[in-house]
């Protein structure tokens, strides 16, 4: 879970994403051994979800169908 409490406005353009470190190699960019999951709003009120797993911030599959993100915040 994510938790940006300092923050609760969703516009267009704005993104999260969370790394995991799965060999626990370190470093200060993401490696080609790493996950990362991405949430980006296209609007206040849709999100697109998105997974990588090969390190390269240009190769963002769709989610696989288990797979769930959500985004909520609170005025």
């Amino acid at each position: 879970m994510v938790d940006i409490v300092s923050y609760n406005k969703t516009e267009a353009g704005h993104s999260c994403i969370v790394v995991f470190d799965t060999e626990n190699d370190g470093g200060s960019s993401i490696q080609s051994d790493d996950l990362a999951i991405l949430i980006r709003w296209n609007s206040p009120l849709e999100i697109l979800p998105a997974i990588q797993w090969q390190g390269c911030w240009n190769n963002w599959e769709d989610l696989p169908s288990d797979f769930i993100v959500n985004s909520s915040t609170i005025a």
